[in-house]
């Protein structure tokens, strides 16, 4: 019987050995890819042990050849190894924290630092074609995830041949190393690299760059897998933020630039981006506007899909493109994943992950610190990452002082109550009454002039009423919605300007259009300027239809929202 002697991952780091012998704890795994060249597939994994922390590269890059982003370490968690072989031999239903013994791994160099690659099973290339491989791994359960449950075995879940060794030092190894695993280093090193961000965090270092975003990682938990005819996919994932705003007007071509101007540097002659019909905004919900989300719809959809709505946080859509993805396995809704190397866009002013061929997903564990800050987002009914952080009191709050004062756009008449998000709106039966905080992006009819109109009113002396009907399209965190503006209550919000054609009074309009004009302007640089609050009640619509030309019975409700008991106050 072999005798193996394992070394630590640092004496793998500095040892002359070409063929080491290793045990280590897995921090992050990525789902195999085709290779560029042949027909093996690739599979990146990052383990760690105790003493990978004493490994240092001397020049501020971690194992993935990266720059680190905070410049204040060049000590590493865990290092990379790259798994060479076909789909069905590879790494399998393995997750973090699991343990993996390597026989025969591989030491090389590449860029003057050392790699490390496990070549399993069948050699496709190179002059040993057709052999096999000597490198070997197995892989072992390091943690329960339920208290109760039975005892870890000792054998390993799979390995990569038939026959395996297993003695007293295997024994003792995945011992030490399930000890690893409950101590904070390894917590620490699993959690994340410095290159994972939350969604409100994505940044783009140099935003005249087009086509070279800064590279970055997301932990997150999936919505939604939308897959298009066309082979276009989108993730819609979610870690709790609220996704940056940006005007509703500005779409790049990519590579994360949020400059309106490259917007128009990279359109054609109509000033719009070509791709942007086949790669829109996308804003997910679990229902339709118009289907009244019932308590028993949504505990359906739930258990369906297996996870709770979140209330808070964008859910941010990541578009893997055709030419992207090609044979890319995809999550499954509710599962937490590391989505890695993603570049961005933006589209129609939503920000999107942009998952490129050298993008990755991984499976992962709930991140524990972005659910906490999550529970701590809905106690203090902090809705809004990027509204002001008075918006609540809507600009009366008397402990300010004068130069300090909010100057809202609008003022509501019950700004004593809690605000929620739309996404709660749109899990509230009908009828319902909400406060939000959000931002206009856009109102229908375009024209201004045609918000006035005029109807049949039995008590006025003319026969005829003005009013102003109009649609307002909302936004925050969570999504979009399209609310009415009807009188009575848009006489109250346009309060001072009297309802009448806007066609024939140029004063009235003038008035009804600077308003207008204050909540739909945006400022790429002030994210958190142009946020208003409004009161929304949503009702139900009941269409009647005939049967047999008799009788007339209701058919399925339309839910419909509209604004009340909100003004905008004029600057």
């Amino acid at each position: 019987m072999s005798t193996y002697h394992y070394l630590s991952l640092h004496q793998a780091w500095q040892t002359n050995q070409k063929l080491i012998h290793i045990y280590g704890v897995i921090t992050r795994v990525d789902i195999p890819r085709p290779c560029n060249r042949g027909t093996d597939y690739k599979q990146r994994v990052w383990v760690t042990d105790q003493s990978a922390r004493e490994i240092n590269f001397g020049n501020g890059t971690h194992a993935e050849d990266e720059q680190n982003p905070n410049g204040s370490t060049n000590e590493t968690k865990d290092v990379m190894i790259m798994f060479f072989g076909d789909r069905d031999v590879l790494l399998t239903n393995t997750k973090e924290g699991d343990i993996i013994r390597i026989h025969r791994l591989e030491k090389g160099e590449w860029q003057k630092r050392p790699q490390f690659v496990a070549k399993i099973g069948i050699i496709r290339g190179g002059s040993a074609a057709g052999g096999v491989a000597r490198c070997h791994f197995a892989l072992f359960r390091g943690f329960s995830e339920n208290v109760n449950d039975d005892p870890l075995p000792e054998e390993p879940y799979q390995t990569s041949s038939a026959k395996y060794t297993f003695n007293v030092t295997d024994r003792q190894n995945v011992k030490r190393m399930r000890e690893f695993i409950g101590q904070s280093s390894f917590r620490e090193a699993a959690l994340d690299n410095p290159f994972t961000v939350p969604v409100s965090h994505i940044l783009q270092n140099d935003p005249k760059k087009i086509n070279n975003a800064d590279q970055y990682d997301l932990h997150c938990q999936v919505l939604e897998v939308k897959v298009f005819g066309d082979g276009r996919v989108i993730l819609v994932v979610w870690d709790g933020s609220d996704n940056k705003p940006f005007p509703p007007e500005l779409t790049n071509k990519g590579g994360g630039g949020y400059d309106e101007s490259q917007s128009q540097a990279g359109a054609g002659a109509s000033g719009q981006i070509h791709d942007l019909e086949q790669y829109p905004s996308y804003f997910w919900s679990p229902f339709e506007a118009g289907t009244n989300a019932t308590t028993q719809l949504i505990q359906k959809y739930e258990e369906e899909v297996g996870f709770t709505i979140p209330k808070l946080g964008s859910a941010f859509p990541v578009v893997m493109r055709n030419f992207d993805i090609k044979a890319e396995d995809l999550p499954t809704p509710g599962r937490w994943i590391r989505c890695m190397k993603l570049s961005s866009w933006v589209r129609n002013g939503q920000r999107q992950g942009l998952f490129t061929q050298h993008s990755s997903w991984a499976p992962s564990q709930q991140n524990p610190s972005f659910q906490e800050a999550y529970v701590d987002r809905l106690r203090k009914r902090d809705v809004s990452m990027w509204a002001p952080d008075l918006i609540s009191s809507e600009g009366r709050d008397e402990s300010q002082g004068t130069n300090d004062r909010v100057l809202p756009l609008t003022i509501t008449h019950h700004a004593d109550v809690p605000l929620t998000t739309l996404r709660e709106v749109l899990l509230s039966p009908a009828p319902a009454r909400h406060r939000c905080a959000v931002r206009v992006v856009g109102h229908a009819p375009k024209d201004v002039h045609d918000f006035g109109t005029c109807h049949l009113d039995e008590k006025s002396p003319t026969g005829t009423q003005w009013g102003f009907n109009l649609t307002l399209t909302l936004e925050d965190g969570t999504g979009r919605l399209e609310v009415r503006l009807a009188p009575p209550e848009s006489d109250k919000f346009f309060h001072g300007v009297p309802a009448c054609d806007l066609w024939e009074s140029a004063t009235s309009y003038h008035r009804v259009f600077q308003k207008a004009k204050q909540l739909v302007t945006h400022d790429i640089a002030q994210p958190r300027q142009g946020w208003i609050t409004v009161c929304i009640m949503s009702y139900l619509v009941y269409p009647e239809r005939t049967q047999g030309g008799k009788e007339k019975e209701k058919g399925e409700p339309k839910r419909c929202f509209q604004i009340f008991g909100t003004s905008a106050v004029g600057r």
